[in-house]
């Protein structure tokens, strides 16, 4: 089993079985996991990497925030961010496969890669 180790100092990297894998930014270094690597020919992070580290800090936040809401998306993944536009106002959600969805910010909907919009009535 490969063992993950950050050192955290000017530029915190990400190590592998002793084996310098990504250089992250040091504010993804409390959540960061093996999960979150998709590409490892690359030394910095992908737009994907990044989206889904920003999640999960949105989701470490949600759950001291919010848990009976963490509860209902904690076992299902991100599927795509959508631009919901309303007469008087605009916001976005973050789905999840199981079709539960979650107001978020802009900062994900800029760093998603699968967006779409809809409008609404009300």
């Amino acid at each position: 089993m490969a063992t993950i180790r950050i050192s955290k100092g000017p530029r915190t990297k990400v190590f592998i079985d002793e084996q310098h894998i990504k250089t992250i930014p040091l504010k993804y270094a409390s959540v960061f996991k093996k999960k979150h690597i998709t590409n490892n020919l690359k030394k910095r992070l992908t737009r994907e990497e990044r989206f889904n580290l920003e999640v999960s800090i949105w989701e470490v936040k949600l759950k001291k925030e919010h848990p009976y809401a963490y509860d209902l998306i904690k076992r299902s993944f991100p599927n795509y961010v959508r631009n919901v536009s309303t007469p008087h106002s605009r916001y976005y959600e973050l789905v999840y496969k199981n079709k539960m969805s979650t107001k978020v910010g802009v900062d994900l909907y800029r760093l998603s890669l699968n967006t779409t919009e809809i409008n609404r009535n009300y």
